[in-house]
Formats: C-alpha cells, sequence, structure tokens
C-alpha cells in the first residue's frame, strides 16, 4: 500500500532481503512484499549502530572536552520500532525515503563483523534512483544515507512531499510540545518498548553502482544492495565495498536527539538527605562557630528546555546558520558535523585561535544571538521567565506547575538507576528525566534567559540544640540581647504555626555578609552594635563614638544619623543620635520604618519603597510561605544552568560552557552549599537573575558536580515483542 508519494510505509511494502545479509536473524522469511508495487522496486539494506556503542570516552562523534565515562541505555532508551532510511545526493537533495516497520529490522549476531548494529532492508521504486542516474549534472556514485529512527511525524510529513533535488528537508524542525508537565510520546517514550528519535550523528557517504542497469541485479526479495558491506556487482564492474573495512563505511552511526539528566543525593555524609550547613556562629576571635542552619533539598526543577530542534544536529564555527558548506569547511556550518573542542593557551588561559573549536547550532540561533528579553514561551518550554521578563519562584507550588517539578524525595527512591560504568566512585545516580537541545550562540550569549538550568528548593532549618535559657541571664546585657537574637531566629525557622499569618505579618529574615537575622529590629540593634560606643563625661553627659563607615551602618542608615536613643535605667532618654530630619529618607531602615508604621501593607509603593530600599543595600529578604509538602516555614531557592563543557575557570565563561546537547547525559548531584539561595519573591533578592544575567558568576551559591558521559547501549539483543 503506497501511502506517500516519495516512500512506503507498512510491513507489507517494506520487505526483509533474506539474501542481503547472512547473518540476519530469521533470514529467508517472506513479509508480503510482491515485489510490483507501484512498478519496478530495488532492494537497499543498511546496517545502522547504536549511540556510543563500543565508546569509552564521553563524546558523541569526534574529540571534545567532556569527562570520561560510559553510560550503559536502558531497552526502552534503545529501542527501534520504525527506521525512516533516506537517500540524498552529496548536496543533500533528496533522492528518495522509505520507511521499515519493526519486524523488518534485525540485529546482528555476535560472531559477525557488524556484531551489535541493526540490519534494515528497504524497497525503493526504481524511477526515483532513475531521476538521480539522468541528472548529469550532479550525479556522483558516492551519496549521502541517513537513518532516521523512531521518527516523528515532522520528517515523515516533511519527506512525504519532497520533491527530487530538495535540499531544504534538512532543514526540517520538530517542536516539543508538553501539556503540563508531561512530555512523554514527543521525541521519547516509553510505549511500545520504547520510542526515542535517534538521528545520523554523522554524514555517512555510501557507493552505488555507476550505472542504473546495475540495479537490475537487486529487484528481488532475496538479495538487496548492501550500504553497509560488500555487494557484488553483475558484469564486469566488479565490487563495491561499503563495509567497515573500507575507510568509514560500515554501519551508519546513529545517536538520540534528547539528553537526559540524572541525579544523586551529595549532600554530606554526617547529615539527613539531602541535608547542608550553610550558617554556622561566628565566634568572637572570628573563627567558625557551631553551626546555626541547614539548607534541606526538597524540590528540584527544569526549566528553559528548548522548544524547536533540528532533525538533523549541525555545527559551525560561531554557533550560527549563517552560510551553509556542504563540505564542512570553516565557513558556514556543517551537517551533522562533530563537535570540537575549544582549547586555551597555557600562558594566559585564554582561547587558542590556532585550534578553534565549534559550536552546535540552534534552531533559534539568530533570535539568540539578537537577544531574548520577552515572550520566552515562543521558545522554552517551563520558561524560567515569565514573557515580561520578569522571575516568579512561586512556579513551584502554582497549580498549573509552569516549570517541570519534582519532589527530590521521590526522584531518589522512584527514579530508575542509571547503568554508568564508573567504577563505583561516584555514588548511584536516579534518572530523572529526558529533555531536549538547548545551545547558545557564543560566549556571550549564555545567559540566564536562554540557558537551561535546574531550580532547587530548599527549606532553613535551625539548630535547637543553640537555645539558651534567658531565665539565667540578665535582661539588657549584651550576652541576654545575644542570645534572644539567636532564640528568636531559631523559633521563627523552625515553626510550622500557621497562625503566625501570612509572610507579611509572621517574623521576616533579613541576611546580610553572611549574617542572618530575625526581624529588622534585630538588625538595627546590630547595626547600631556594631557602631556605636560611649563613655561617661565629667559632668555625666554621654560622649558618644559612632562608626559611621562600618558597612552595617551604612547598609541600615545609609549616609544619615539612626534616631537611637539610649536610655537609663529608669526608661530616662540620656542620647539621642538625631530627629526624623537627620535620618536618611531613602535609607533601608526609615523606608522599613514608615513601612512598619503603615501596619505593613502587602501591596502599594509604600512596601514597594521599603523592600528596594532594603535589597539595594544588599539585604536578602525572606519571608514565611507555605509548602504544599514541607508545610510553613522558610525557603530559599538555588539556581544551576548546566554545564555541557565546563573550562574549570569561576568568572570566566567559556565557548559551550553552558548548554544542552543531545546524546549527552548529565550527572547532577548537589554536593555543598556554601550561602542561603534566592528568596522566593524577586523583590526581596538583591542578585535577582535577570534574562541577560551571565550564566556565570564569581557569586558562589552552591557547587554541584556534573559528568557528561556517553550513552551507549547493552551487549543484550533486544527482543520486539
Amino acid at each position: 500500500m503506497n501511502l506517500f508519494r516519495k516512500f512506503f510505509f507498512g510491513t507489507a511494502t517494506l520487505a526483509l532481503l533474506a539474501g542481503c545479509s547472512d547473518d540476519i536473524s530469521n533470514a529467508g522469511q517472506n513479509n508480503g512484499s510482491t515485489g510490483n508495487e507501484d512498478g519496478p522496486s530495488v532492494y537497499l539494506g543498511v546496517n545502522f549502530q547504536m549511540p556510543g556503542m563500543g565508546s569509552t570516552r564521553s563524546f558523541t562523534d569526534g574529540d571534545n572536552t567532556s569527562n570520561n565515562g560510559t553510560e550503559v541505555g536502558t531497552d526502552v532508551e534503545n529501542n527501534v520500532n520504525e527506521v525512516l532510511l533516506v537517500l540524498a545526493r552529496r548536496d543533500y537533495g533528496f533522492i528518495g525515503a522509505a520507511s521499515v516497520m519493526r519486524d523488518n529490522i534485525y540485529k546482528h549476531q555476535a560472531q559477525q563483523p557488524n556484531a551489535g548494529s541493526y540490519h534494515a532492508t528497504a524497497k525503493f521504486n526504481k524511477t526515483e534512483l532513475s531521476q538521480y542516474y539522468s541528472d548529469a549534472a550532479n550525479f556522483n556514485k558516492e551519496i549521502c544515507v541517513f537513518v532516521i529512527a523512531n521518527p516523528t511525524g515532522g520528517m515523515v510529513d516533511r519527506l512525504a512531499t519532497a520533491a527530487y533535488g530538495d535540499t531544504e528537508w534538512i532543514n526540517t524542525p520538530w517542536t516539543v510540545s508538553v501539556e503540563g508537565n508531561q512530555t512523554e510520546g514527543a521525541i521519547w517514550s516509553s510505549t511500545n518498548g520504547g520510542n526515542f528519535l535517534m538521528t545520523n550523528s554523522q554524514i555517512a557517504v555510501r557507493e552505488i553502482p555507476q550505472q542504473m542497469s546495475a540495479w537490475d541485479s537487486y529487484t528481488s526479495e532475496d538479495k538487496c544492495f548492501n550500504l553497509s558491506e560488500i555487494n557484488g556487482v553483475a558484469g564486469a564492474l566488479g565490487t563495491i565495498d561499503n563495509s567497515a573495512a573500507n575507510a568509514s563505511r560500515g554501519p551508519v552511526k546513529v545517536e538520540r536527539a534528547t539528553a537526559r539528566f540524572d541525579f544523586r543525593d551529595g549532600s554530606p555524609a554526617n547529615t539527613d538527605a539531602n541535608t547542608y550547613p550553610v550558617v554556622y556562629i561566628q565566634n568572637p576571635d572570628g573563627s567558625q562557630g557551631a553551626k546555626l542552619i541547614d539548607i534541606k533539598l526538597n524540590k528540584m526543577a527544569l526549566v528553559n528546555m528548548g522548544k524547536t530542534f533540528y532533525y538533523l544536529k549541525r555545527v559551525s564555527n560561531n554557533g550560527l546558520n549563517d552560510g551553509w558548506n556542504a563540505a564542512g569547511s570553516t565557513n558556514g556550518w556543517a551537517l551533522c558535523g562533530a563537535e570540537k573542542p575549544w582549547y586555551t593557551l597555557q600562558t594566559d588561559g585564554s582561547l587558542d585561535h590556532n585550534r578553534p573549536g565549534n559550536y552546535i547550532v540552534d534552531y533559534f540561533a539568530q533570535q539568540k544571538n539578537a537577544g531574548i528579553s520577552e515572550n520566552f514561551s515562543t521558545y522554552f518550554n517551563y520558561a524560567f521567565f515569565d514573557n515580561d521578563g520578569t522571575l516568579n519562584n512561586g512556579n513551584f507550588n502554582t497549580a498549573d506547575q509552569r516549570w517541570y517539578v519534582s519532589e527530590i524525595s521521590d526522584v531518589l527512591s522512584n527514579g530508575n538507576p542509571d547503568n554508568w560504568d564508573n567504577n563505583g566512585n561516584k555514588g548511584t545516580y536516579k534518572v530523572w528525566r529526558y529533555l531536549t537541545e538547548n545551545v547558545a550562540p557564543g560566549i556571550e550569549n549564555q545567559v540566564n534567559g536562554i540557558s537551561t538550568a535546574v531550580v532547587f528548593k530548599g527549606k532553613m532549618l535551625a539548630s535547637n540544640d543553640l537555645k539558651t535559657d534567658l531565665t539565667n541571664l540578665t535582661e539588657g546585657t549584651a550576652e541576654y540581647r545575644n542570645a534572644k537574637y539567636l532564640n528568636d531566629l531559631i523559633n521563627a525557622v523552625n515553626s510550622k504555626d500557621a497562625s503566625l499569618g501570612d509572610s507579611y505579618k509572621a517574623p521576616i529574615l533579613y541576611s546580610y555578609a553572611g549574617s542572618l537575622y530575625c526581624t529588622w529590629q534585630n538588625v538595627y540593634d546590630a547595626a547600631v552594635s556594631a557602631s556605636f560606643s560611649y563613655t561617661t563625661g565629667p559632668d555625666g553627659k554621654i560622649i558618644p563614638d559612632w562608626n559611621r563607615t562600618n558597612s552595617l551602618y551604612k547598609a541600615a542608615f545609609g549616609n544619615g544619623l539612626t534616631g537611637y536613643k539610649l536610655v537609663d535605667s529608669d526608661g530616662k532618654v540620656i542620647y539621642n543620635d538625631g530627629d526624623e530630619k537627620d535620618l536618611d529618607q531613602n535609607s533601608a531602615n526609615y523606608c522599613w520604618q514608615m513601612w512598619n508604621q503603615a501596619n505593613k501593607p502587602n501591596n502599594g509603593e509604600i512596601l514597594a519603597k521599603y523592600k528596594k530600599a532594603v535589597t539595594d543595600a544588599g539585604f536578602t529578604i525572606y519571608q514565611r510561605s507555605e509548602d504544599n509538602r514541607e508545610g510553613w516555614g522558610y525557603y530559599c531557592y538555588y539556581y544551576y544552568w548546566n554545564r555541557h563543557n565546563d573550562n574549570g575557570k569561576n568568572g570566566i565563561m567559556g565557548p559551550m560552557e553552558f548548554a544542552v546537547v543531545r546524546n549527552n547525559v548529565y550527572k547532577l548531584a548537589v554536593t555543598h552549599i556554601a550561602r542561603l539561595g534566592h528568596p522566593r519573591i524577586s523583590q526581596n533578592d538583591p542578585d535577582s537573575p535577570k534574562p541577560d544575567t551571565p550564566d556565570e558568576s564569581s557569586d558562589i551559591y552552591f557547587t554541584v558536580d556534573a559528568e557528561v558521559v556517553p550513552w551507549t547501549v547493552r551487549v543484550n539483543d533486544i527482543v520486539f515483542e
């Protein structure tokens, strides 16, 4: 049954040639082809090799700067239900295509030269080939062979209307749409034993007969022309060797069009699961004291997953689609080219332009190069920013979960263990999810609005061991004051009491220069204590000594006085550091006082002015909120921009350092958290990301170990049932 003008579908017309390769299982069976549908036909066989088979280095093709290792794919990831075989001229002009269903796809036996690869035989209409042989200007006995495993409708539909010589088919994209958190069935699926889209990892050039008349020897089911093995040609034309023994021929190498994120618990051995010590008490001598605050990571969310990608990978020297050179020269882009590493000079660490690398070309490369500042949902699934460029960490809790959100405990308990051959030195990762390619052209375009990231949500946990019984201390003393600050903080952080009210009425936490304060009053008191001392003169009057250049003083009070009042034991004011007119009315303290006096409204100009003044001064504001699983508490957020080729230089970005590239497994483990993360509300964050914020910064919040390894397949046979 001929469903499409340019190629056939269905097992009735896609017969395996039993005699084409003597190491194919089920040889000799007839699959229902009559051999005369739509006129005379010829049969071509092709072997294709699964991703990374036989490789022990972490690259798909060619050399790159990833870490070594091997990853054994699961049966679901390696299964092939259908193969779309495409023949093209050397300029990639379309010749013809045929579809082979899984009943006609077989694995070579272990004892054969092509062990581990798969064989498919497809039937082509003789008329299609004759057009190529009649095209004297373009005919070449070497053609390009493309194998697309488990194709989606995008390429199938495109080739159904392709005319001979069409070169636009290589630009076919595929857009992955999501419905809620579901992307199954797009380019990966566990249905039918597994259904992962795979395409050529490199251009496969194969030789065909020089004359059309030679095809008369390949028109029956018991004999086919093989694009991956040796062929005997009738007459005096000798043989055509497409086997692996002939240069880079043999099986056509394919790679998955997806990437994969794996995750493991990388927290210290002496802590609870996914829990990290972050804030410590500072001893009087400046040394680190007892642990005060842990962060327990409880959720992780995928953001900025690429929405549209090219079926066939392409590379260029700058990541752009400027021009095309079929021979793959340094100008323009090359189809199915290998990713090349970027080298640096030993002298100063700058790029070595005598050994230039290249970039994977993204479908939206031109737009990304121009700068994306809005309408992010056009380019990404699970967009990090709203379409107007604002950020809302609340996507962790919204009903629609615009980000792809997972409970970390679920990932680690329910996820499938990986099959990474890592000599047991890294721990067991769990497969989290699959995702699509996302790459930025050039170094400067690796920014938060473009790159794929994982957002981690963590809850603050305070150590109750540091609480002090205040009844044993004298009120008004520094010891009492410090103990009360600590008690207030611990009680607030650990309270699960919903009756404390909304996040504006409950105690607000303020972080500054590594210290954490509960309520603004404690910030005020600490700033005064750090900068004020006094003596009493002979007349009994206070002689003040202020250090108004102290960093905490400047952050709280700006360029004005404090309004601080010193009282004696009877409550009488004995010293006053200025009245309202002496205060800096743009300072954090003044704006907080105005908001407090207005009864702390949760919206409006007064609130906005207070938050801007406080964050401009360098304070991070943490407000209490409720998590749908962890309950009430104080939460913070960490943004990990996925690294593809880490140059090992913190604060300095290199080419292709932040990206997601097909057929790579990215193994993630949070191994250290250095400080409290970003607050839930962007207005509360002095360091809130913007769409043009560079992915790499000298500010290190936490550390993620990332291993980039190849996806390889098991030796086990795949059984089609």
